[in-house]
């Protein structure tokens, strides 16, 4: 089944997995490798996350210094609701090509799967844009989006309601806005292959699940989720302390900075 986006079941979803799943805790291996050099000695900083969701990494930033609570929008108010539950204070109902912020405000921007859904198609475009111009001048953003490499071709999903990326396309996009690519990958690299081939055998089916929908659930025995958990930090490892690049996978990270 999929859950899709901005329906109650969605947020429900991911608020069931995301502690334990071997997906998130993998990314959040790898955004604790890129942030935490990039971090090291800072002065207390201003976080925003962009399409916070159910607030588990508003609470996570909460492991740097700052300079006051964390802020997380996002465009749901199920989504929201989460967050306070999760005791996240400062969240707001906006949008990612509308920042309710002034320029050059906050010290680290976190987006994390939101881009593809920003509507209509070329509101990605205005919301990195956005980024840019809330982000203080050496500001930070970590930006983790779908990728087109490593996926069947997206054949039925509306392009203003959701889209995937290659590594090229965005680094132009971000260098057009103001913001340096610092790192880049894909991610996710070996698990590809295997739902790579999933989506082929299943693209005839009629309610076989695509981009807007969420069809992720946690492994039925939690030795496999440690394999599939220890697959990733192999990758966490790959692409941080080595410093390379993955040649595909579901997903996109950059680490940008602003200029």
């Amino acid at each position: 089944m999929a859950h899709h986006v901005f329906e109650p079941d969605y947020y429900q979803h991911i608020y069931d997995l995301e502690v334990t799943h071997w997906w998130h805790l993998g990314m959040r291996d790898l955004m604790v490798g890129w942030l935490d050099p990039a971090l090291t000695g800072a002065q207390p900083l201003r976080v925003l996350d962009v399409g916070c969701g159910t607030g588990l990494v508003v609470n996570w930033l909460r492991r740097y210094p700052l300079a006051g609570e964390p802020v997380g929008i996002d465009l749901s108010t199920h989504a929201l609701g989460y967050g306070r539950e999760r005791g996240a204070s400062a969240l707001a109902l906006a949008t990612a090509n509308l920042l309710p912020f002034p320029a050059a405000h906050f010290d680290l921007i976190v987006c994390l799967d939101t881009l593809q859904h920003v509507a209509p198609a070329g509101a990605d475009r205005v919301s990195v844009r956005e980024f840019a111009r809330v982000l203080k001048r050496g500001g930070y953003l970590y930006l983790r989006t779908n990728s087109a490499v490593g996926h069947a071709p997206l054949r039925t999903a509306d392009p203003n309601l959701y889209r995937r990326y290659c590594l090229p396309e965005l680094t132009e996009m971000l260098s057009n806005a103001g913001l340096s690519v610092e790192r880049s990958s894909y991610a996710n690299c070996v698990m590809s292959i295997w739902a790579m081939l999933k989506e082929y055998l299943t693209a005839h089916r009629q309610d076989a699940p695509i981009g807007p929908g969420l069809s992720i659930r946690l492994p039925r025995f939690a030795v496999i989720n440690a394999i599939l958990h220890s697959l990733l930090r192999i990758e966490t490892w790959i692409i941080g302390p080595l410093g390379r690049q993955l040649p595909f996978g579901h997903s996109i990270v950059i680490l940008a900075r602003r200029s």
